[in-house]
């Protein structure tokens, strides 16, 4: 025979304590002052065991059966639910303490030295720009993909539409770092990649400027030679039009990378493969030659050593690329 409301409400206090059983292990406790305590009695391993399951009237009949349904579920499925409830708890401590600014500081930790020192720089301004005073202190748990979208809207509206993705990027990363330690669920990070589709288009590139005729290119040859740039910033523009390697590769070239200069036989080597040999024209030896000559100090670099004159040459390199070298 199972408890009626009627059975709660009249359950009154006796010399000692006792018990009015409804139904598969589910029990109202009544003590000798009148409170009365939802039980579920079970065993598990052999062992019998008991289950609290709230107070009456705080936790209904209703709510009392529905409690001891699900405690049952995990008996069936071969555990204990008085240990279940414990870890789940433990599990909430420890997802009280993983704010997203605890586990994107391990993130940054983690991968800040696979980066440049300038990229690192960034990530962590954007970081403490943006994302942690919006939700840094909050665990990263109860965070949704609408958090996280504000804050890229907010980013957005600054004109910084490339920042707002590369944002997103990292935070769905610091997300897939507290998804694989079970603080949030693999949909956190669907929903994550779905913003993609929120965000605003990024503006088309425009296309850098390229001279494609011979007379256009000697012209502006000409006006590179008049500058009253640095030597070397002027042959860097010759050599980077005569070879067309790519910038980087001129700007961090070194004098040991030229062999045979003032031979027929002269070539740049390949500082990726020992056995690659680039021959180099007339015109290339005697520019290289040129390079060498004016440089008055040998610090192993093919360009000028001093900060500015070394800022001054990227600078001239980059503005040549952009003219159409």
């Amino acid at each position: 025979m199972t408890l009626s409301i009627n059975d709660l409400k009249n359950a009154k206090p006796a010399s000692e304590t006792y018990k009015l059983i409804d139904s598969n292990g589910l029990s109202l406790q009544v003590s000798t002052t009148g409170t009365k305590t939802w039980h579920y009695r079970y065993r598990h391993k052999g062992k019998q065991k008991i289950l609290t399951l709230g107070r009456y009237p705080e936790v209904g009949l209703a709510a009392a059966r529905l409690a001891r349904d699900q405690a049952r579920l995990v008996v069936a499925a071969g555990k204990d639910p008085s240990w279940e409830r414990k870890r789940k708890r433990q599990e909430d401590l420890r997802g009280a303490s993983a704010t997203f600014r605890k586990l994107g500081e391990e993130w940054f930790i983690e991968h800040a030295p696979l980066w440049s020192a300038a990229n690192a720089s960034r990530v962590r301004h954007r970081f403490e720009r943006d994302v942690y005073p919006a939700f840094g202190q909050i665990p990263i748990s109860e965070i949704d993909a609408t958090d996280v979208l504000k804050v890229l809207q907010k980013i957005e509206s600054r004109g910084s539409i490339e920042t707002a993705k590369r944002v997103r990027g990292y935070i769905r990363a610091v997300f897939a770092k507290a998804k694989g330690q079970g603080f949030v669920p693999t949909t956190m990070l669907l929903e994550l990649d779905e913003l993609r589709d929120a965000l605003k288009p990024a503006p088309r590139g425009r296309r850098q400027p390229a001279l494609t005729k011979v007379p256009e290119l000697l012209d502006l040859q000409l006006c590179v030679d008049k500058c009253t740039s640095n030597l070397l910033v002027k042959l860097a523009s010759r050599l980077l039009a005569l070879t067309v390697v790519r910038t980087g590769v001129l700007r961090t070239a070194i004098w040991t990378e030229f062999e045979g200069i003032d031979c027929q036989t002269a070539r740049k080597r390949d500082p990726v493969s020992a056995l690659k040999r680039d021959p180099l024209s007339g015109i290339e030896r005697r520019v290289v030659g040129s390079a060498l000559r004016c440089a008055r100090r040998r610090s192993g670099v093919a360009r000028p050593e001093a900060r500015t004159a070394q800022v001054g040459f990227e600078d001239g390199v980059r503005v040549a690329t952009n003219c159409g070298f």
